[in-house]
């Protein structure tokens, strides 16, 4: 999801301007968008029926860019506007490689009811969590809104390790011919 409005509450009073920040969010969203696509070719070669593991391996990685980012803007490492790309870039990639992730895993966990129904529950499910995240802008500053973000990556990393059970139980012709060609 891009929003650049949160961009602005976080980079604007560390004196980057709105160009620039509009730069910072476009390529988010471009980073993000091509690894949205990119993830199904990894999933097919490298985590075949393994969604839990590239989901948590993808939220880590989304986490560290996070605390990458946030340092950078508190000023506790080395920051420059092009590393700044990098680190919200790096968690534009992590961060949507997940998102077909969680609707196939989904889709697998609640089969045989309709994928519609998992699909619909995770919109909801983002959907309140930026209606939160709105709300909280108000009332956070940038540093704020940053731990905000990594604890959320981290609970869900936590719960996503401790609560979901791998069950894959919906037939794929794909899957059923290379398990029966051997």
């Amino acid at each position: 999801m891009c929003i650049d409005i949160f961009y602005d509450s976080i980079l604007n009073p560390v004196g980057i301007d709105n160009k620039a920040v509009g730069w910072i969010g476009f390529s988010n969203c471009v980073a993000g968008n091509v690894a949205a696509v990119v993830s199904g070719v990894i999933m097919d070669r490298v985590f075949r029926r393994r969604f839990k593991a590239a989901i948590i391996l993808c939220l880590s990685c989304a986490l560290i860019s996070t605390m990458w980012f946030t340092a950078q803007i508190q000023e506790w490492v080395v920051s420059t506007q092009t590393l700044l790309v990098v680190a919200i870039s790096l968690n534009g990639v992590f961060k949507d490689a997940c998102s077909p992730l969680f609707y196939e895993l989904a889709a697998e966990l609640i089969y045989p009811m309709k994928e519609s129904m998992s699909a619909g529950i995770i919109v909801f499910l983002l959907n309140m969590s930026a209606g939160v995240m709105i709300f909280l802008d108000s009332y956070l500053d940038g540093g704020g809104m940053n731990y905000g973000m990594c604890g959320v990556l981290f609970i869900v990393i936590l719960f996503v390790s401790a609560f979901v059970k791998e069950a894959y139980k919906r037939p794929s012709a794909f899957f059923d011919t290379q398990t029966n060609n051997g």
